[in-house]
This record gives C-alpha cells, structure tokens and sequence, in this order.
C-alpha cells in the first residue's frame, strides 16, 4: 500500500472516531438531598441519619464519567454535632440500558472548615479535628423521566460510602467511623 493511502485511511478513522466520541460525550448538572450517618465499627458508636445536600457537574464521554461536587454536611454523633463544606472530584464508569443507567463512581472529598458543637441543640461551633478529607465509593441508579434528543431529566438514586475513618486519633484506639450516605436528586443532561 502507498504512504498517502495508509494516511488517507489513518485520517478517515481518526476523523470517524472522533465523531463518534462526540455524538457520546455528555454534560450533566445534578442536585441530590442526602442523608449521611456515621457508621462504626460496632453499633453503639453508630450515629442517627442526618441531612445533607450535594450539587454536581459531570462530563461523560463513552462510558467514563468525570467531575466536581459541592456540598455540605451536618452529622450528628453522641452529644455532638460536626458540620462542614465539601468540594470534590469524582471519577467513574456508568452502563446504559435504555433509559436506565449504572454507576459507580469514586469521589476524592475535600471538608472545608469542619466544625464541631457540643449538646442537644447544636450552638457555639469550634473547630473540628475530623480527618480534612475522605474517598467514597458512590454507586447509583439513574432514570430519565422526561427531556428531548438534546436534553433529558433523570431522576437519581444512589449510596455513598466513605472509606477512610473520620477522626484518626479514634482510629488509633480501635474506634473506627466512616461516613455513609444516600442520596436522591435529579439531573439535567446538556
């Protein structure tokens, strides 16, 4: 075969397939309510549900699935309550059937200005010494319920567990709690 034709046929592909990772590439923005828990290593250091709220912007591109989140938390343990932001990455794969999709994804999460308060009722916040960050394993469900060729609304179910122990120097004494969650929301796909 001639140089220019093994070119020729070289472009061709690489024209195609990048046509076709575009017709697959999709942006979606998501809002989800969630409630979080610690959950421990033994039920009595296991704490009640408590809210939280999630937004999320993800790119997918074939079955791959990048983006950031925000969010914020507010769990409560025994006599006290923490509270913090969260901003993260995540990263994951998600299978198509239809109007039916599955994922997992992994989240990197970063907790902004954790702080802590003793009581009942939660007042004169301190800072916290919770671990400033965590990874998650977050798999969901996501249904699309409404939309266009262009646009579609999904509605979103899903559970997040973290795996990394809030509080290290419990950790170092055997008491081991790491954040769990669900969460339900609705995405609009771009």
């Amino acid at each position: 075969m001639k140089p220019y034709r093994i070119f020729r046929l070289a472009a061709i592909a690489l024209g195609s397939s990048t046509h076709l990772l575009r017709a697959q590439s999709r942006t979606e923005i998501g809002a989800y309510s969630m409630v979080q828990r610690y959950r421990g290593n033994s039920s009595s250091i296991t704490g009640p549900w408590s809210p939280g709220m999630q937004l999320q912007g993800v790119h997918s591109s074939g079955d791959w699935r990048y983006g950031l989140l925000v969010g914020s938390s507010q769990l409560a343990y025994s006599e006290t309550t923490y509270r913090w932001s969260q901003l993260g990455v995540l990263g994951g794969v998600k299978k198509s059937f239809g109007p039916l999709h599955l994922r997992m994804d992994v989240a990197g999460q970063m907790r902004l200005a954790p702080l802590q308060s003793r009581g009942a009722t939660p007042s004169g916040w301190t800072s916290s010494p919770i671990r400033p960050w965590d990874v998650a394993l977050r798999p969901s469900v996501a249904l699309v319920i409404g939309g266009s060729e262009s646009t579609a609304l999904e509605m979103v179910c899903g559970f997040e567990q973290g795996l990394l122990s809030v509080d290290p120097s419990d950790a170092a004494v055997g008491l081991e709690q790491r954040v769990q969650g669900v969460f339900l929301g609705l995405n609009v796909q771009l």
